[in-house]
């Protein structure tokens, strides 16, 4: 069988220079997000992820998420998003019914997850994604990244990799719905296909990234090579600042993100050029006709 190299080390030996990644001020190119993707990937398969295992992340939309979630497609293990709502017993459900061997969490988290420790019964090892200070027992990615090399893992991609999305559990506990390969990849290529996804698009991650769709379309955005510019939580003026900024051509958003910009005042919308949009992508609920009609207006 005839081994592929990650996407990642394809744009990194392609493009090395172009930005994959944009979050405030930060910015990773291909070859960086590559090479700390690797480091990721080493780090964890040094604390004891083997293939297959599940890996729970609980983060706002960052970087280094994002760094992580790569190392976990490269480490062939399986991510599972948690809603970074959850509190005591429901993140502690997610984390033991998937059988988590390890738990990432943002710095914003770190004490909810301590909060959370004793309702689990299994015994994860607990990360820290991010600067802040670490209980007993915690242990920081970046200092376990640094320990390590930024050679790749092994050849191989495993396509979006496998992840387990949890649903939101209104009619009992959340489930977690498998998907070994990520996204099919004959359906990424249609979807791809559908929305006109390019290689050239700018593309704003404004949702939770554990959302499932957000995270989709933002790893479509990879795999074509694009830019991602991630909004840790979303805000409304904040999103057409950065539209105007990094001049994003496409954006997923659930329709209450959208009728957020819509209700700005209309003076406050005036103030930033759209004129680089080209796709919203709107799902998770319905979204009326008038916010559509709203929307088209301002946008074009």
């Amino acid at each position: 069988m005839t081994e592929v190299p990650d996407i990642l080390t394809v744009y990194a030996a392609a493009n090395p220079g172009k930005p994959a990644l944009i979050c405030g001020d930060d910015v990773l190119t291909y070859r960086e997000y590559d090479e700390r993707s690797n480091r990721a990937a080493r780090a964890l398969v040094d604390l004891g992820v083997e293939p297959g295992d599940r890996v729970a992340v609980m983060s706002y939309n960052s970087v280094a998420g994002s760094e992580v979630s790569a190392g976990l497609r490269k480490a062939r293990a399986v991510s599972v998003p948690v809603n970074f709502r959850l509190r005591g017993a429901e993140l502690a459900y997610v984390v033991q019914d998937s059988g988590s061997r390890v738990l990432c969490a943002g710095p914003e988290f770190v004490e909810h997850v301590e909060a959370a420790r004793a309702d689990i019964e299994s015994d994860p090892v607990l990360v820290a994604i991010g600067d802040g200070p670490l209980p007993d027992g915690w242990v920081r990615l970046s200092d376990a990244m640094a320990a390590v090399s930024a050679e790749p893992l092994s050849e191989g991609d495993d396509g979006a990799g496998a992840a387990m999305i949890y649903t939101s559990g209104t009619t009992g506990h959340p489930k977690g719905a498998y998907r070994p390969q990520g996204i099919d990849p004959t359906s990424v290529l249609q979807i791809i296909q559908l929305f006109g996804m390019r290689n050239d698009d700018v593309h704003l991650m404004g949702g939770p990234g554990y959302h499932s769709a957000v995270g989709a379309f933002a790893g479509m955005t990879i795999l074509c090579g694009g830019t991602l510019v991630i909004m840790p939580r979303f805000d409304a003026e904040q999103a057409l600042a950065l539209i105007e900024r990094h001049r994003v051509t496409t954006t997923f958003m659930a329709p209450t993100l959208l009728q957020r910009i819509m209700d700005l005042p209309e003076d406050v919308r005036a103030r930033y050029d759209m004129s680089s949009m080209r796709s919203i992508i709107l799902g998770a609920a319905p979204c009326p006709f008038s916010l559509k009609e709203r929307a088209t207006a301002y946008f074009g």
